[in-house]
């Protein structure tokens, strides 16, 4: 569970997951997602079709990954 609080008050409560998917949310509030859910935020914000929930390093990789073995594949 991740709780986000500013000036006292809560203005966040949630999974990893949920809290850390919200990257515009947190760039408006001074923070940062980690590097592997910015990049995947910032691809899927110029069109590909990527999962926005990708929080760990590996998930990143995997996301990537399938999504450019689906591309080989249509490419074929």
């Amino acid at each position: 569970r991740v709780l986000i609080i500013n000036d006292g008050k809560l203005i966040a409560d949630g999974s990893a997951k949920e809290i850390f998917s919200r990257v515009d949310f947190l760039h408006t509030i001074g923070l940062e997602a980690p590097q592997g859910t910015e990049l995947i935020s910032l691809l899927a914000k110029e069109g590909l079709p990527l999962p926005l929930d990708c929080l760990t390093e590996d998930e990143c990789v995997l996301a990537l990954s399938k999504l450019l073995s689906e591309e080989g594949a249509k490419n074929e």
